[in-house]
């Protein structure tokens, strides 16, 4: 959903939302921005903010009327798109989710928070999205706070509309981000906003002291005094800026442990920048911290096997002919009761092991619910063989996913190619999406629909098996081959458009892609 649906950020500040794409607040580096002009940023009147490290949670005030009695008939929570139902964390208890949840396990809080303010929200708008930041633990997360749990307002967008939705995901529309009222939702919702450490500008250490908020970054500013002071009369503008830097860097978390960084708003043209320490993005940084969970590579292969095989058995006993609700609180009561093997892994607790196995049984769910194929290709010129392997997918699966992989300077052939597929298969249950990755984690992200198997030709066979392997998924392979028979391929229809064989493109090319030769003429030739 919008939900932390991508951003358009024009360069250095956000502007809309991206129907389809998950919010993610791109603000550049204040690094990278001021390189080599550090004293630009001294120049200006800045809100300084701490930024936090945490999950990126959509909750979604519908279109129903109020509902005094139940919650959840007014309110969604979704996660990267995908939807989070009270049901799924029926079985779970708050404490068990606080002291031992690295996982999914810790949105019960997140719904028990909703049902306390659900009282207070009737004031609020429907339609309204609000974007926040859930400071839950989190294998993938960097920072270690001494408080977690807080929930975070970001922003809101009034009148949101769906885009598309089924029980397990929600798109909205495209919208804008607001933050005027950040105050006022936060009161009804009980919400804490971003700690604000400080306000005012940066043009003379006077200025600097009295703009500081923060009692940390006072005394910080105090103690370093004589070194701020000298760096500003002899205008050495760099090394002002890392000292200043640093000194944010190094004042604590307002939920204990430390900082992730900081987020500074330029107050007259509103751009915004971050700054960050220095392991934010580190990668051997972030492999310490999953190691503490994380098995070697085949014992981990091994556990995720074994979690499929009783995510299988589960479902074996899961009526799924009730609503989705039903299903969900069924899926929960089986997971958290089911015993077992003492040593299925050995750096979780039980209850870390049933949040895999939650994910997993949910996942399974989903896909045998709306089970879809993806194709994914170049599809440079649309052959009639491409369009072969997608109606092979469509009569085996309840849609297809196609996936059109391309290069950031193609973009606009894969458009051009996107709008012959959608013409081609008008009125089908299939969705097109241009992506510039052809990883299988990464497409999957961007699909709207579960995806139970990968189609594709013998040549990418083995890539795919491997991808799958690598990522522990449940997705089967299914190879689509056409057999012995005349080379139909793209290259084949390239060779022959550069050399105007007419005749051969026919052979190849599906007709209603022959329209469009003259785009290929101009891309190619």
């Amino acid at each position: 959903m919008m939900s932390f649906k991508s951003f358009f950020v024009r360069r250095d500040y956000i502007v809309e939302a991206k129907s389809g794409e998950m919010l993610d607040i791109s603000i550049p580096n204040a690094d990278k921005v001021f390189a080599n002009k550090e004293h630009e940023m001294f120049q200006s009147e800045y809100t300084i903010e701490e930024k936090m490290d945490g999950v990126k949670l959509t909750i979604f005030r519908n279109d129903k009327p109020y509902d005094a009695k139940d919650f959840t008939n007014n309110w969604i929570v979704a996660y990267k798109n995908n939807i989070l139902h009270a049901g799924e964390f029926k079985s779970v208890t708050p404490k068990k989710a606080k002291e031992h949840g690295i996982g999914v396990s810790q949105y019960k809080l997140v719904f028990d928070h909703l049902k306390k303010v659900h009282k207070a929200a009737k004031e609020i708008p429907t339609n309204t999205e609000f974007f926040i930041e859930f400071l839950m633990k989190k294998p993938t997360l960097t920072r270690d706070y001494e408080h977690n749990h807080g929930m975070i307002l970001i922003g809101y967008a009034h009148n949101a509309k769906i885009d598309s939705k089924n029980d397990f995901r929600l798109y909205t529309k495209e919208t804008k981000l607001n933050q005027k009222l950040n105050q006022h939702y936060a009161d009804i919702l009980k919400l804490d906003l971003p700690s604000k450490m400080f306000d005012g500008n940066l043009q003379t250490f006077d200025d600097f002291k009295r703009g500081a908020i923060n009692p940390n970054l006072i005394k910080a500013i105090n103690k370093h005094k004589k070194e701020i002071v000298e760096a500003y009369q002899r205008e050495n503008w760099k090394h002002a800026y890392e000292v200043i830097k640093d000194l944010f860097l190094t004042i604590p978390s307002a939920y204990g442990g430390r900082i992730e960084g900081i987020v500074m708003r330029n107050k007259s043209t509103n751009k915004m920048y971050k700054m960050l320490q220095s392991d934010q993005h580190d990668k051997e940084a972030r492999q310490l911290i999953k190691q503490r969970y994380n098995m070697d590579k085949d014992e981990q292969n091994a556990y995720y096997s074994e979690l499929r095989t009783i995510a299988d058995d589960i479902l074996k006993i899961v009526d799924t002919s009730g609503s989705h609700h039903d299903v969900m609180i069924q899926i929960s009561q089986a997971v958290h009761k089911r015993k077992l093997p003492k040593d299925l892994h050995t750096k979780k607790n039980d209850h870390q092991i049933k949040e895999d196995l939650h994910l997993t049984v949910k996942t399974k769910y989903e896909k045998m619910l709306h089970g879809w194929a993806g194709v994914v290709g170049k599809f440079r010129i649309i052959t009639k063989e491409h369009v072969n392997m997608i109606e092979y997918a469509l009569k085996k699966y309840k849609g297809v996913s196609v996936m059109l992989v391309t290069g950031s300077r193609d973009i606009l052939l894969s458009e051009e190619n996107k709008k012959i597929l959608k013409e081609i298969f008008k009125g089908k249950d299939i969705e097109f999406f241009i992506s510039t990755t052809g990883n299988i984690v990464s497409l999957e992200r961007k699909t709207r629909n579960p995806i139970v198997a990968y189609v594709s030709g013998p040549d990418r066979k083995n890539d795919y098996k491997k991808q799958l392997q690598s990522r522990n998924s449940d997705a089967i392979l299914d190879v689509y081959d056409a057999g012995k028979r005349e080379d139909i391929s793209a290259s084949k229809a390239e060779e022959a458009l550069k050399s105007n064989d007419i005749q051969t493109l026919r052979k190849i090319v599906h007709p209603l892609a022959l329209k469009n030769i003259d785009k290929w003429e101009n891309y190619y030739i």
